[in-house]
């Protein structure tokens, strides 16, 4: 059974994570190039600590130490490819979205330390997977939205699955 797709190899590294609650951030490859992640990935998987400034949507109730998993959408492939932890609380700047930080548009933005970085082209948890899982299945995974909770119920068995399949 290949969870991951082409049985690629994995850029990942794992901490001992305070999880108190868990979010769901999103990459969308067709409105923001991420042209440093094949670096990050590799900078993650050498043990290094990678962070960065990700969007969260109208979400204000990330707490440090917070869970946070990145899925991708958009473009195929599309799944989790990447895991880690809030760092401060959030905080608004300029929107990400061009047209609308030049109107003077704010956005809210969480800084996350990356565990797990996954080069998504590679190897990622399949969308399909998730969607299809007894538990995983009850959390709706294609927001395009950053912020969305994910439910208590599904947590447990995501930690499990994710971390089963990132083999660590």
């Amino acid at each position: 059974r290949n969870i991951l797709g082409d049985g690629a190899a994995h850029y990942h590294r794992r901490d001992s994570v305070s999880m108190r609650k868990a979010y769901l951030l999103t990459w969308n490859s067709k409105r923001w190039p991420w042209p440093e992640l094949g670096e990050e990935a590799r900078r993650v998987a050498a043990g290094e600590m990678v962070t960065s400034r990700w969007g969260c949507g109208r979400n204000k109730h990330i707490q440090a130490g917070d869970r946070l998993v990145l899925p991708k959408q958009g473009a195929e492939p599309r799944g989790i490819f990447a895991s880690g932890t809030a760092m401060p609380r959030p905080f608004r700047a300029p929107h990400w979205d061009e047209e609308k930080a030049l109107l003077g548009v704010p956005a809210n933005y969480i800084e996350m330390q990356f565990d797990t970085l996954l080069i998504p082209e590679e190897t990622l948890l399949r969308r399909d997977l998730l969607k299809g899982h007894p538990i995983l299945g009850q959390q709706y995974w294609d927001t395009q939205v950053s912020g969305i909770s994910i439910k208590t119920a599904v947590l447990p068995e995501l930690e499990d699955f994710w971390t089963g399949t990132v083999g660590f």
